[in-house]
Formats: structure tokens, sequence, C-alpha cells
């Protein structure tokens, strides 16, 4: 009640489980300075209802890599709508300054990317050897790799 009341904000944090309560007016401003500093535009031409058709239409006109109706269905959106942006305040930094994140999750392309990732991951055995599930994978790696051998010293003494 006194959230909505003070126009108040309740976010979470950029980093950890901290929650943060900013002005509503003041989150607004940041957010307009972040999208400016990354040269975000507005497409005015932009229309949503011809993107989610041409999505819609690739997925029912795909016959090779969806071939069953069952599969198409199962990739089309039933409520899509726009990717949403909002700003993550940095506490950690002066100014708590805005990391922005964009929600894809109510994007009408989002089900066939993820099927998309997930095929592409199986028929290529893809493994990134840059990336680690969790600190245990991390901790096996490192304990079976041996460290670099340096024929020279890093630094000498003079």
């Amino acid at each position: 009640e006194k959230i909505r009341t003070h126009h108040l904000i309740l976010t979470k944090a950029d980093k950890g489980s901290t929650m943060v309560v900013l002005d509503h007016a003041d989150y607004y401003h940041q957010m307009m300075e972040c999208l400016e500093s990354l040269s975000a535009e507005f497409v005015p031409e932009f229309d949503f209802g011809d993107y989610n058709g041409k999505i819609r239409a690739a997925i029912n006109k795909s016959k090779h890599l969806l071939d069953k109706e069952p599969i198409r269905n199962s990739l089309l959106l039933p409520n899509p709508s726009v990717p949403r942006i909002y700003g993550l305040p940095k506490v950690h930094k002066e100014g708590s300054p805005l990391r922005p994140v964009v929600s894809f999750v109510s994007a009408p392309s989002y089900l066939l990317v993820k099927f998309l990732d997930n095929w592409f991951k199986q028929v290529t055995c893809f493994h990134s050897p840059l990336s680690i599930k969790n600190s245990v994978e991390l901790v096996s790696d490192l304990t079976q790799t041996p460290p670099p051998h340096r024929e020279a010293p890093l630094f000498r003494l003079t």
C-alpha cells in the first residue's frame, strides 16, 4: 500500500539477493539515461502484429526440422507480447546505475529459439570449453588440469 501511494518501485539488485526501493520518477529517469547511453532508438514503424505473423508463418511452413504438427503447435506462443526491458540497480557502484535486462520469455520467437538451441546442441554435441555448469564442475576441472609449465620465471629480481 505504501509503495503504491508513494510511487515507489521494489526491485532486485543487480548482484546478490538484495531488494532495492526506488522512486518511480528516479527509476524512469535512470532507465531513459541508460537507454540513451546505449544509443537505443524508438522505431515507430515497427509492427508487432506483423512480426508475430511472420514468426508464426515460419514455424507453420517448416516441414524439415519441425516435421510434425504437435511440435510446430508447441512452439507457437499463445499470447505473445513485445519483449520487456527493465533495469537492475548496481548497488555496488557509485550512483547505482542500472544494468539493462531484456526479458524475451513472452516474445513470439522465444520457444522456437529455445527449441533450436537444444536441437543444435544435440546434433553437434556442442559443449563450450569456456563454460561450466556449477562450482562442483569447476573444482573437478581444476583438480584434473595440471598448472601450465613455464620455461622462464614470470619476473626477475635484480
